[in-house]
């Protein structure tokens, strides 16, 4: 665990330690503290992250309606597909399988974790 992930844990800790003591819910314990959290509910400051989020959610969405895949979508399962046949189906816009559509979004899921 990252010092940063550590730090949003303890804060999350803090309010809900505030909570169910009862305490009213713009107190923490520290100003470090509250600012961690609320740096926690913002959207993700890294662009690219932010990117490859909405692209793994499109690619998710036109597989789901056996739509075909272009543009930066089909860059990025070409990207995390290893398999040939399942690369060259996805050039061609030829139907997937399910278990070729399973195949690619657990890809996805593992080169985002």
């Amino acid at each position: 665990m990252s010092d940063t992930e550590r730090q949003i844990c303890e804060a999350l800790l803090n309010v809900s330690s505030c909570l169910i003591g009862g305490t009213a819910m713009g107190k923490f314990n520290s100003a470090k503290s509250s600012k961690l959290f609320l740096e926690s509910m913002e959207e993700e400051k890294n662009p690219e992250r932010t990117r490859i989020n909405k692209l793994s959610s499109r690619l998710t969405r036109r597989l789901k309606k056996d739509e075909r895949l272009t543009g930066d979508v089909l860059e990025f399962a070409l990207s995390a597909v290893r398999d040939d046949k399942i690369a060259e189906k996805l050039k061609s816009g030829a139907p997937l399988s399910d278990y070729e559509k399973h195949m690619i979004d657990g890809l996805i899921r593992m080169t985002l974790a």
